[in-house]
C-alpha cells in the first residue's frame, strides 16, 4: 500500500478543526502495525500523537461538549463522537489521555445516548446515535439499555445498523451483532453524508471493520481490505476522515 502520500497529506493539512486535528492522528495510531519504522520515525508518530491529545482539549467546553474550532460556539455530533473514538483508542494503546478530560466526554455521551429518540425531521440523528453507541461500548461504558432500545426500532440507513452490531460485538454479544449487520447491494449508499461528513470509504471502512469485529467471512473481509488499498493506492482524492478511517482499518486488519 502506498500510503505515505495519503499521510503526508493529513499531517500537513492546514486548517485545525476538531475533526481534522482529529483525523491527522487517528491515522497514524496503527501504522506500527503494518510499516516498519525506525526509531525516528516512531518518535515523530508518538509527538504528532501526543500533541492531537494535548489539543483537542482545547475544543472541550465547560458541559464537556467540544466545539468545531477552538474558541468556538458551534458543536458537530459526529466529529464529537469521532474525536472520543481517537481518543478511547489512543488510550487502549498506551497513550495518556487525562481521565477527567476522557471521563467528561464520555459522561456527556453517555447522557446524549439515553435521551436520544428518534427524530422523523432528522432521520441522519440515528447514525449518530448509533457511532455514540458503539464509541461507548469500546470505551468500556456501554449503555446497554439504550443499545437495546435502538436496536428494536427500524432504521433507515446501512450504517447505522453497521454501527450498532459493532457496538453489540464490543460488549460480547456477537450473534446479536451478526444478525443486525444488514446485505449492502453494490454501489448502495450507506448513510447521509453531510450529517456525518462521511463516503463511500469511509463507510466501507466502517463496515470491514465491524466485519472483524462479527468474525465475518475472512473471504469478504479481504475483498474490502483490497478494495480500501486500491482506493488509498489511486490518485482518487480522499477527504481527511475518508483517508484516516482507512488507514484505521488496514492497521487493525493488519
Amino acid at each position: 500500500v502506498d500510503l505515505f502520500s495519503r499521510l503526508d497529506h493529513l499531517v500537513s493539512y492546514p486548517h485545525g478543526s476538531l475533526e481534522q486535528t482529529t483525523s491527522k492522528a487517528f491515522s497514524q495510531l496503527y501504522l506500527n502495525y503494518f510499516i516498519q519504522q525506525d526509531e525516528k520515525d516512531k518518535a515523530t508518530v508518538k509527538y504528532n500523537i501526543e500533541s492531537a491529545i494535548t489539543a483537542l482539549k482545547s475544543y472541550q467546553r465547560p458541559d464537556n461538549s467540544m466545539t468545531n474550532w477552538v474558541g468556538g460556539t458551534y458543536s458537530d455530533p459526529w466529529t464529537e463522537i469521532y474525536a472520543l473514538h481517537f481518543l478511547v483508542e489512543a488510550q487502549k494503546q498506551g497513550y495518556n489521555v487525562p481521565r477527567y478530560f476522557i471521563d467528561g466526554l464520555k459522561k456527556y455521551q453517555s447522557n446524549k445516548a439515553k435521551q436520544w429518540r428518534a427524530n422523523p425531521d432528522f432521520m441522519q440523528g440515528e447514525t449518530i446515535q448509533a457511532y455514540r453507541l458503539f464509541v461507548l461500548a469500546l470505551a468500556d461504558a456501554a449503555e446497554t439499555g439504550a443499545m437495546n432500545r435502538f436496536k428494536g426500532q427500524e432504521m433507515v440507513y446501512p450504517l447505522s445498523k453497521v454501527l450498532t452490531a459493532a457496538a453489540f460485538a464490543q460488549t460480547g454479544k456477537t450473534t446479536i451483532a451478526r444478525n443486525l449487520m444488514p446485505v449492502i447491494d453494490e454501489n448502495e449508499i450507506m448513510s447521509d453524508y453531510y450529517s456525518s461528513l462521511g463516503s463511500t470509504t469511509r463507510d466501507l471502512a466502517i463496515m470491514t471493520y465491524t466485519q472483524m469485529l462479527c468474525d465475518a467471512d475472512e473471504r469478504e473481509v479481504k475483498e474490502n481490505i483490497d478494495n480500501i488499498c486500491g482506493i488509498i493506492n489511486s490518485s482518487r482524492w480522499l477527504d481527511t476522515q475518508s483517508t484516516a478511517f482507512a488507514l484505521f482499518v488496514l492497521g487493525k486488519y493488519a
